[in-house]
Parts: C-alpha cells; sequence; structure tokens
C-alpha cells in the first residue's frame, strides 16, 4: 500500500462497502469525468453561498426570499446593479456554473472543456485571467471577493451620487 489514504486494500482486507471504498470510488467517479471535478463542484457550492449573501445584503426583506437558483440570483443582481463591471463578474460566475453543471451531469470532457474556454473568456473580461490559477477552486475564490468588492464599490457609487 502507498500513503494514499484512498487506496483500497487488497486480498482478504478488502471491504467493498467500507467507507475507504466509497471514497475510492467516489474520487475515480470525479477523476472519470474531469481531474478537477471535486474542485469545481466545492468551487460552486462556495460561490453559490456568497451570491446569496450579495443578493440577500440588497433586498429590505431577505427572509422573504424564496430559495432561487444561482441563475435566478445572478439575473436578480444583474437587475438590481447598473454597473457594466459587475455584469461581467456575474457573467463569470455563470460561466462556472455552466462548469458544474457539466460535470454535475457527466458530461464528455469536450463539453466540460469547451465550458472552461468560455469560463477563461469572462475571467479575462474582469482581469482574472484563467492562466494565473493553479486550479479552478483558486479561481472561484478570486470570483467571490472580486464579487463583494465589486458590490462594495457600487455601493460607494451610488453612496456618492445621492
Amino acid at each position: 500500500m502507498t500513503d494514499d489514504p484512498f487506496e483500497l486494500p487488497f486480498g482478504d482486507e478488502f471491504d467493498p462497502d467500507s467507507p475507504a471504498a466509497a471514497m475510492a470510488r467516489l474520487r475515480d467517479r470525479f477523476h472519470s469525468i474531469h481531474p478537477q471535478a471535486s474542485v469545481i463542484i466545492t468551487g460552486y457550492a462556495a460561490l453559490e453561498l456568497e451570491v446569496d449573501q450579495i443578493l440577500r445584503s440588497f433586498v429590505a426583506r431577505p427572509e422573504k426570499l424564496p430559495r432561487l437558483s444561482m441563475d435566478h440570483q445572478l439575473g436578480l443582481l444583474r437587475a438590481m446593479l447598473d454597473d457594466p463591471w459587475l455584469d461581467s463578474a456575474l457573467n463569470a460566475i455563470s460561466a462556472f456554473g455552466a462548469i458544474r453543471n457539466s460535470v454535475a451531469h457527466g458530461d464528455p470532457a469536450e463539453v466540460i472543456d469547451r465550458s472552461i474556454l468560455n469560463l477563461e473568456k469572462k475571467s479575462r473580461e474582469i482581469g482574472l485571467p484563467l492562466e494565473s490559477y493553479p486550479s479552478l477552486g483558486v479561481l472561484a475564490m478570486h470570483l467571490a471577493s472580486s464579487l463583494h468588492v465589486g458590490t462594495e464599490f457600487y455601493e460607494c457609487i451610488v453612496r456618492d451620487r445621492q
């Protein structure tokens, strides 16, 4: 055996119903879809929480908001915030979501790669070139922070106009 915590034991030690076996099957399933599949799923979940938090900060009664899909949340933010850079940031987040959807649906690698190329284009538009990041998870963190910084900047501009 190696130092891999997910390596399955051999021979009589192998229990296909063990938690280690389940984790190894999950790891293998993710890798069969895309090398960064688990990072994409996790990054998207984190982005979803951040988008929800931002949206709730802009409405008078956030407790009245129903559970909305990411596309609906992004659409509401676009409708509420009149800022071209924020539109581009929301487009990049939406492109990240398209990658997540491809991974979640088990699309072929070429479909996922096309979605990644679209994310590359969208992230470049807001100054976050994809090749600058070691993984899509790191890019997701930068997209989340860009969203927060962009909305704070937007609020300052709106306050200054009043």
